[in-house]
């Protein structure tokens, strides 16, 4: 099973835990056009320099993820949450974006991550 299999199937199984309802996945036609879409600017990736370099520690950014996901409170339902409707009650706002996650309500998926 790969990664994202095993977290889809970790989330399906708490949703059913806790009676949360699962949404099904986009048809065949939403992929297709999801992936017509535009590109949206990531994160920036600085380039490698060839060669043998000493004192290097690795970051390993993916494992920062859960970390991300759980100090920004980032779940599908705590995006741009009516409980914070005043700008300065916004500590999670998305950087170059009007949107927001909630700061009151923890959401599934951070809940889940939690453990």
């Amino acid at each position: 099973m790969s990664y994202s299999q095993m977290v889809e199937w970790l989330l399906i199984r708490r949703a059913h835990e806790v009676g949360e309802l699962v949404p099904n996945l986009p048809k065949f036609a939403e992929v297709q056009a999801r992936r017509r879409a535009p590109p949206y600017e990531g994160g920036y990736v600085h380039p490698p320099i060839e060669g043998i370099h000493e004192g290097i520690a690795v970051f390993d950014f993916q494992a920062l993820y859960p970390s991300i996901v759980i100090t920004h409170n980032v779940s599908p339902e705590t995006v741009d949450c009516l409980c914070c409707p005043e700008p300065e009650k916004r500590p999670n706002a998305v950087p170059g974006s009007e949107h927001f996650f909630c700061a009151r309500h923890r959401g599934f998926v951070t809940s889940v991550i939690e453990g």
